[in-house]
């Protein structure tokens, strides 16, 4: 008796994503039957595309690399030349900067001087370290030392996976930085290799990218999944996957009441949902939610990359008192520590607090927004000395309403007829028009005063810059006075 094969009946493919549909392409055209199930109304997985109003959204950044023959003779079938060639463009938001990514020369001297420093202290000693080979910091640290490993490489590690680097397979560092070069040619395993592969990229011309042309990546998908009903294939939309069977042996799969059974079952959906349904022992591995956050914008974006990660890690301290809520909804924190504030007194504690966090943590930026009245309590002109002795640069905003807003709302809340609104006379009003920014000057910071709220922006950058260069900087902002 003949050894059962794959073609003796129905190949069932669990998971209508990327791995999952090509497979059951490849399959129907080497003469398989093929059953595709996929429990969105959608194939495509997390390659998938949605439309708004008008609007292409892809699930994450995805763009077509076909430096590999494979998938470019693949793709070449199916797309038949309905593709848009680019070159990559994507970018790292670093230190109040857009890094190119991958590196590339000019990024070296973009460096904040003391990250660059440290660095190159890095590279010349971490020969001389010892570290272990058991998870991801291990490997990073061995590899590019500790200024890198905290600034770039320990964060995004965090934020993507959800789990801290030690916990992470070293496996994933060795794979996933060598990929962000796309060049298989180079090497990125420490420093030295890591400027050899960016000097030797200086003149390169870029690698191109394809991408589908009109309706996003899921394009792509609907293509293949035609090519598989051409070959008699089945695409089961709408309804999960159920698995039946026993003594080591899947005897059906069930698409909602339809019964299967298959010559061959290829599941590509979470192999714990596989596990549960056979009743067999479950792997311990926990899967992560993705949200996207998609936002429809109707005139031309002022940078033109097609993938940028934000990995800003600044430290925020609201003092902003009345108008502390605002400074909460606008400046959202969803990291334990990049945000401080205060429930009761001690007005003027933020300034002497950006200093610490500073000196404790210097790669990060530290931003201190305060009311004018609070910013008087918290000793300016010995904050401000000592950002200058100790090399402290942080951002102070100033909120001048020209007074106390709490003391006059207090009054109010308590005496809301009383003598003091009769009056008008609430004794919270400090001096109008004071440039707290010379504060700053007089030890050798930085100082302006914004009273256009369209400026802010572009004053917020020139603050910026002048941190990044050392310098402490205030931001004097004019808003309505009580």
């Amino acid at each position: 008796m003949s050894k059962p094969t794959l073609f003796d009946g129905p190949v069932v493919v669990v998971g209508g994503g990327v791995a999952g549909l090509v497979t059951a392409h490849l399959l129907a055209e080497a003469g398989a039957q093929v059953v595709v199930i996929e429990k969105f109304s959608r194939v495509g997985g997390l390659a998938r595309s949605y439309q708004y109003d008008g609007f292409v959204f892809d699930c994450g950044p995805h763009r077509f690399h076909t430096e590999n023959p494979n998938v470019k003779s693949y793709l070449d079938r199916v797309l038949e030349g309905q593709g848009t060639w680019f070159p990559r463009k994507s970018e790292v938001y670093f230190a109040g900067q857009y890094y190119r990514w991958p590196l590339h020369p000019k990024n070296l001297v973009q460096l904040p001087p003391a990250l660059a420093a440290k660095s190159a202290i890095d590279l010349a000693i971490n020969g001389m370290k010892t570290y272990g080979q058991d998870n991801f910091e291990d490997y990073v640290l061995r590899q590019y030392g500790p200024t890198l490993y905290e600034h770039f490489f320990k964060g995004y590690s965090i934020k993507f996976l959800g789990i801290h680097p030690k916990q992470t397979h070293p496996d994933w560092a060795k794979v996933g930085l060598n990929r962000a070069i796309i060049d298989d040619k180079l090497q990125m395993q420490n420093l030295a290799q890591l400027a050899k592969s960016t000097l030797l990229q200086y003149n390169k011309a870029e690698i191109d990218f394809l991408y589908p042309k009109g309706g996003g990546l899921q394009v792509t998908w609907d293509i293949v999944a035609e090519m598989i009903k051409a070959k008699g294939g089945r695409i089961i939309t709408g309804t999960g996957a159920r698995q039946a069977g026993g003594n080591g042996r899947i005897e059906a799969v069930y698409a909602g009441s339809e019964r299967i059974e298959p010559s061959l079952v290829i599941w590509t959906a979470p192999i714990t949902l596989a596990c549960d349904q056979l009743n067999i022992d479950m792997p311990d591995l926990p899967y992560l939610s993705t949200l996207f956050y998609n936002v429809m914008v109707d005139e031309d974006v002022p940078r033109k990359y097609q993938w940028c990660y934000y990995g800003a890690d600044d430290i925020v301290f609201n003092e902003g008192i009345r108008n502390g809520p605002a400074v909460m909804n606008q400046i959202p924190r969803t990291r334990p520590g990049s945000f401080f504030g205060l429930a009761g007194g001690a007005l003027g504690y933020s300034g002497g607090s950006a200093l610490g966090a500073k000196l404790a943590s210097p790669e990060r930026n530290v931003i201190q927004i305060v009311g004018d009245g609070a910013f008087y309590f918290g000793n300016p002109s010995s904050v401000y000395a000592v950002a200058k002795q100790y090399r402290l640069p942080i951002f102070t905003v100033v909120l001048d309403n020209s007074g106390w807003s709490a003391v006059k709302e207090a009054t109010l809340r308590v005496y809301p007829d009383g003598n003091a609104k009769a009056a008008d006379e609430f004794h919270s009003l400090l001096a109008p028009e004071m440039e707290f920014g010379k504060v700053a000057e007089a030890a050798g910071g930085y100082g302006e005063t914004v009273t256009d709220p369209d400026a802010v922006p572009a004053a917020i950058q020139r603050c910026l810059k002048e941190v990044r260069g050392g310098r402490a900087a205030v931001m004097n902002v004019r808003i309505p006075k009580i």
